[in-house]
């Protein structure tokens, strides 16, 4: 078993079974990320409101 310590579960995954997330698996006695380089969520974020709305309208402005 190796425990993983990516969450706060702190799981001992056996060769080859997933943890409690389901993420993260153990493989020659380490732990391996199941789905490398995947988002859960891709959200755009704009701080300033104005950038934001020149950016809906396709238009940025200029100095």
């Amino acid at each position: 078993m190796t425990k993983c310590l990516y969450c706060p579960h702190h799981c001992d995954i056996s060769e080859g079974s997933t943890g409690r997330c389901a993420m993260y698996t153990s493989s020659n006695n380490e732990i391996i990320e199941r789905y490398p380089d995947h988002w859960l969520v891709v959200t755009p974020v704009c701080v300033d409101h104005s950038f934001c709305s020149w950016m809906a309208k396709g238009k940025i402005p200029s100095d």
